[in-house]
């Protein structure tokens, strides 16, 4: 009877393992896709296929911007991080240490007023120009904020994600209810899986958020 229950409690632990394991790994995968490195790339793509006038730019158009944002905002600070590593400026691509953050952070703000300056010098729409400022003014925020404290940087790409889809809905008075209740959810899966991967505590998490969601929202608005 006793080797019974000792078989039922392995068998029960081996399962709860491989359940962990699962959520581990989707936590990672979602950790990786919704990188905040992709968040001027993703944020384009909704302003782009949302039902607003942007829809209707030519394709042309949108290609210069999207070359903009994924060299300048994607390709050059990954391509700079071995640089980093070399000179024992980082000691992980994870970044897991507040004080490693400082200089790939400011660099990445560089990065972005750059694409700023680029997409404000054409012909565009003011909400590409607006998106493309805010989220510079984004990293840097974050940037500064670092100085003092460890936030989630991936929460702050999800609440300058949904502040962005909010703005977008009402100063375009487009009803996009569908898109900011999928974005406002997946603000919560991704800052579910940075706890449950303990890469951040609670409010890290929440600081993160409302540090991307008000500045993004605020930069749009002026």
């Amino acid at each position: 009877m006793i080797e019974a229950e000792a078989e039922a409690e392995a068998v029960a632990g081996s399962t709860g393992s491989t359940g962990s394991r699962i959520i581990d790994s989707l936590a990672q995968v979602v950790s990786v896709i919704f990188h905040p490195i992709f968040l001027p790339l993703y944020g384009l793509m909704l302003i782009f296929s949302t039902p607003t006038l942007l829809v209707y730019l030519p394709g042309s158009v949108k290609r210069i911007v999207y070359l903009f944002v994924v060299v300048n905002n994607i390709i050059l600070p990954l391509a700079i991080l071995p640089l980093f590593r070399l000179r024992n400026i980082i000691s992980s691509y994870r970044l897991e240490d507040r004080r490693e953050r400082i200089v790939p952070l400011l660099t990445a703000t560089l990065m972005y007023f750059l694409t700023a300056v680029m997409i404000f010098r054409l012909q565009l729409p003011g909400m590409i120009k607006a998106f493309s400022l805010a989220s510079a003014c984004v990293v840097f925020a974050t940037a500064l904020l670092n100085f003092r404290w460890k936030i989630s940087v991936h929460a702050v790409g999800a609440g300058a994600m949904a502040a962005m889809v909010l703005v977008l809905s009402f100063k375009r008075y487009a009803g996009l209810v569908w898109i900011i209740a999928a974005v406002f959810i997946l603000s919560g899966i991704i800052m579910a899986s940075r706890m449950w991967l303990k890469a951040h505590s609670p409010w890290q998490v929440y600081a993160g958020f409302l540090n991307g969601f008000g500045v993004m929202g605020l930069a749009l608005n002026v």
